[in-house]
């Protein structure tokens, strides 16, 4: 770069304000600003895909907690659907709804409070 002289300073400085650069350091002036953007561009295109991969990472997870849960639940599987099965026979009340009628009916009398 050719130094050009200030008529108004006592020092040669640079002749970059006619090409677009700044003063100090010899740097563009604008060239933050265009990457910014482009930045700000890339990281709005890569949202979509980086909030996936992050809901998936959240979500296989909760699974991999859920699946070591069922593992080690007590009582058993074989002992809940024993207790679910007692429980559905105990009960002796319920509301029936006939073929093509809109009203319940319901024959029994609760035998113990639930």
């Amino acid at each position: 770069m050719s130094p050009c002289r200030n008529p108004l300073a006592s020092t040669i400085q640079p002749c970059c304000l006619s090409r677009g650069r700044a003063l100090a350091g010899d740097r563009p002036c604008f060239s933050l600003v265009p990457a910014l953007l482009a930045l700000i561009g890339m990281l709005a295109f890569a949202y979509p895909d980086g909030g996936q991969l992050t809901s998936q990472y959240n979500q296989s997870k909760v699974v991999a907690d859920y699946s070591s849960e069922v593992d080690h639940a007590d009582p058993d599987a074989a002992t809940q659907i024993a207790q679910a099965h007692a429980y559905n026979d105990a009960l002796s009340v319920g509301a029936l709804l006939e073929a093509n009628t809109h009203v319940p009916t319901g024959a029994g009398a609760p035998t113990a409070p639930i």
